[in-house]
């Protein structure tokens, strides 16, 4: 890898992790689901800094080209990001269905309390 490529990857992450803190302080993104965000900043900051990394784990998985191990590390990435994504749609599907349960509750307990009201006149 060039000196110049490698800065310019450092330079990215870091401008990748400075847009991760503006969305943090303007309340665009969650401190919990931005914490995958800069797991991940961090690992490619290490990957940029650092391309041996590259080289070792694709000596160690048997890829000839140090290339298709960052693919393999980026389908990984997605991967990881997708799994998280749907585990917070479930989450909040499942608070939503609760949320409507409880107000069709709530909106039983009102007309039957006008009805009783109604009828008390």
């Amino acid at each position: 890898m060039s000196a110049s490529l490698q800065w310019l990857l450092i330079i990215g992450t870091l401008f990748f992790c400075c847009i991760i803190l503006v969305m943090l302080r303007r309340k665009s993104l969650n401190l919990k689901y931005s914490m995958i965000w800069f797991f991940f900043s961090v690992i490619l900051l290490l990957i940029a800094a650092f391309p041996q990394i590259v080289y070792w784990l694709a000596r160690l998985a048997g890829v000839a080209a140090p290339s298709n191990i960052v693919f393999v590390l980026e389908a990984v990435f997605v991967l990881i990001v997708l799994l998280s994504l749907t585990m917070i749609v479930s989450k909040q599907n499942e608070k939503i269905v609760k949320l409507i349960q409880s107000i069709a509750l709530l909106e039983k307990r009102v007309r039957d309390l006008e009805q009783q009201k109604e009828q008390q006149e």
